[in-house]
């Protein structure tokens, strides 16, 4: 999640999963499903922030405790993991020549206005022409080697989730118990949740404009990952260093792509500093290194076997293992079944997980030699008491 808000706020692309703005498909990231009704196709259009090279995450410690050393390994190579590929070098391309276009037609529009519309025809001239100067720099900028955004953490004092993420993540719970209320039909899974949030609560209910505030919601970004996407080739594990819960600034700037992601080279200190140099990243120049002290250097590398490819099925595999016998769960119906079947089939678990040793075929489905199956009991109905009023299933 923290990938793509870096790469569309830099760059204007998702680069990971499938994101949604204001009932709109954002650029870039997981279009394999089909586009989900009610919703387009957001057009490419600039990026916010397209002179954006660092990016600070600001967190409760609580929060850090549970990352620990494998979050700051993700400071350390973010640079890397938000560089810009082929395609996003080719979307900057075509928005800077559509920018460029809207500047020139706004120049025209300014020059051929009346006399009482010049004022506004040539602001808005001056605004298309800063634009287009934007987007032409991030050209530049990703043709010329440019890496990715830089990120800095700074940890707060431990609130145990009170901060401003605590009241925002109200907003999903109390739209889910509203659709309840009032009887909404919810298909079940993770993807139809998030579906369901994006087309009913696209905006915030007050707009920012009436509000206070540097944590006031402007827009509110909805965003979907396959779960293939967790694994420990992504997000892999590491060594710690010494001191670190003493650490208060985690910042990872080097632009040696590789060194980060195999060393994970960190600058960290015991607080954090706000002064003109330290915003811009120059550590070694705070102004209040005498009171605060000099920043350190230390190196949070990846697991001795990280490095090695993980298949999608072993991380599937991990998942699996926390499956227990007697445990009830709920399954989604495919599709084409929903009419008939419902929307989903409550199973009881009848065994551990396992990895098929052959070709199998069960109730006229096929399973391939490897699938990781399980056991279970199937009941469409709510208030079945036993075993007798499921069916078996695989």
């Amino acid at each position: 999640m923290t990938a793509s808000s870096s790469t569309v706020g830099s760059n204007g692309r998702v680069r990971h999963g499938e994101f949604f703005l204001e009932c709109q498909r954002l650029p870039g990231g997981d279009h394999s499903r089909p586009l989900p009704e009610g919703f387009s196709e957001r057009p490419e259009q600039p990026p916010d922030f397209p002179e954006m090279e660092r990016k600070l995450s600001v967190k409760d410690g609580c929060a850090m405790q549970f990352d620990g050393k494998d979050n700051y390994h993700q400071v350390s190579e973010w640079n890397g993991k938000t560089a810009p590929r082929e395609e996003d070098k080719e979307h900057a391309k075509r928005v800077a020549a559509a920018a460029e276009a809207a500047r020139a037609a706004a120049e025209e529009a300014a020059r051929a206005a009346a006399e009482e519309d010049a004022r506004a025809a040539a602001e808005k001239a001056a605004a298309e022409k800063a634009a287009a100067e934007a987007v032409q720099a991030l050209v530049v900028r990703l043709e010329t080697g440019g890496l990715g955004v830089s990120r800095v953490d700074w940890k707060l004092e431990t609130m145990h989730g009170k901060n401003v993420c605590d009241p925002l993540s109200n907003m999903p719970k109390r739209t889910l118990n509203e659709a309840i209320g009032r009887g909404d039909m919810i298909n079940v899974g993770t993807h139809e949740v998030v579906l369901y949030l994006a087309r009913h609560r696209p905006t915030p209910e007050v707009a920012k404009l009436v509000k206070d505030g540097w944590w006031t919601v402007g827009q509110i970004f909805y965003a979907y990952y396959d779960h293939r996407q967790f694994t420990a080739l992504n997000v892999p594990k590491a060594v710690g260093f010494s001191n670190s819960h003493e650490c208060h600034l985690f910042a990872g700037l080097g632009k040696d792509v590789e060194a980060a992601r195999l060393h994970g080279p960190l600058a960290v200190r015991g607080n954090v500093c706000a002064c003109p140099h330290c915003t811009a990243g120059n550590f070694d120049d705070c102004e209040m290194a005498a009171l605060l002290g000099p920043v350190r250097r230390v190196k949070v590398p990846r697991e001795q076997n990280a490095t090695a490819s993980l298949r999608q099925m072993e991380s599937l595999q991990q998942w699996a293992a926390s499956l227990k016998k007697g445990q009830l769960a709920s399954t989604q119906v495919a599709p084409d079944e929903a009419c008939i079947e419902g929307l989903y089939w409550l199973v009881l678990l009848l065994a551990m997980p396992y990895t098929l040793e052959k070709d199998t075929i069960f109730n006229t489905d096929s399973f391939e030699k490897g699938d990781l199956v399980v056991k279970v009991n199937v009941s469409s109905n709510l208030t079945a008491r036993s075993h007798s009023d499921c069916q078996p299933a695989l």
